[in-house]
């Protein structure tokens, strides 16, 4: 299933890995990746880390289906999850995230 993954690092840098690729670079990614439960994991330095979600038109990432496993001060909605660390934002911190992959467009993340 297409979609885009879109990664945002607030004044620091990220490694983050999905299906056996690692992004470092802010920004949307196209992937694509099978229907069922993906992961994705990393850390980051700064005050703040982002994941969004949006489809390409035939399904992606089902909307409210995102949910922290491990990560500083997660804050979760429908299609983004945004980890803060705003004391410590020179110290690396993991994290970890846990969302499912649908064909239903109709219940996939339309936009961030």
């Amino acid at each position: 299933m297409a979609l885009i993954v879109a990664f945002t690092s607030v004044g620091g840098t990220y490694t983050a890995s999905l299906n056996g690729q690692t992004y470092t670079a802010s920004g949307g990614f196209t992937v694509n990746l099978p229907i069922g439960t993906q992961q994705i994991s990393g850390s980051f330095t700064g005050t703040g880390f982002g994941v969004g979600f949006t489809t390409i038109g035939g399904g992606g990432v089902q909307s409210g289906s995102l949910r922290s496993i491990s990560g500083p001060s997660p804050q979760v909605s429908s299609c983004q999850i945004l980890y803060f660390n705003l004391d410590t934002p020179n110290v690396q911190r993991t994290f970890q995230l846990q969302f499912q992959v649908t064909s239903n467009v109709g219940s996939a993340c339309q936009g961030f």
